[in-house]
């Protein structure tokens, strides 16, 4: 079964498609980015978008990211690392918070996917806060059927009370690789409002 009739099945939504990002490790960056693009909207105008000259999309997403660490992301970035997760143990290299923010703004595009740090939830998470966005996630990672569907950030009350709430679907695979889950109808839509989400999503990710 291709990845389309599977999201497509899994969504109740015949319009469903993914849209392969190539596996860089800057593919959560590309995906939120191309997903900002069909709704003609680049990420970099956000004001909480942190941007360096020649930074495309995705790296001003990374940078946001490794901007948002402090004192507390660190120290519990130290304590996963201490307590044997494989996924940090790049933290052995980093001894404050700057070594951190260094590591975090390392490319897949400049220095290959085996040498970036792949997207986790505390990067969705900053990125999310930043674009004031929640991004639903599919993951086919998830041993129980109970946790495939996760979702991360959080948006403001402002947001909520206005009913501006927008939400991206992402389809997470092997390990941290995200692909971006699009709506084709009328027109390509990759950032989606409560009322553009299919009823089985809404139910989904209880929303």
């Amino acid at each position: 079964m291709s990845r389309a009739c599977s999201v497509q099945l899994v969504l109740q939504d015949p319009e469903a498609k993914v849209k392969a990002i190539k596996p860089s490790g800057d593919c959560f960056y590309e995906a939120i980015a191309a997903a900002f693009t069909t709704v003609k909207e680049d990420v970099r105008d956000y004001e909480d978008v942190c941007v360096d000259d020649n930074d495309d999309q995705a790296m001003a997403l990374r940078r946001t990211a490794a901007t948002a660490v402090n004192e507390e992301v660190f120290q519990s970035f130290s304590m996963f690392h201490l307590a044997g997760l494989k996924d940090f143990s790049f933290m052995k290299k980093c001894q404050n918070v700057g070594d951190l923010r260094q590591r975090l703004l390392v490319t897949g595009v400049g220095a290959g996917a085996g040498q970036c740090l792949w997207a986790n939830e505390f990067e969705i998470g900053a990125v999310c806060s930043a674009l004031r966005i929640v991004c639903l996630i599919i993951d086919n990672q998830a041993k129980e059927t109970g946790n495939r569907f996760v979702r991360v950030g959080e948006v403001g009350e402002e947001v909520l009370k206005a009913g501006k709430e927008r939400f991206v679907i992402l389809q997470r695979s092997r390990r941290e690789h995200y692909d971006l889950v699009l709506s084709q109808g009328e027109e390509t839509l990759g950032v989606f409002t409560r009322e553009e989400l299919s009823d089985t999503a809404r139910k989904l990710w209880q929303l």
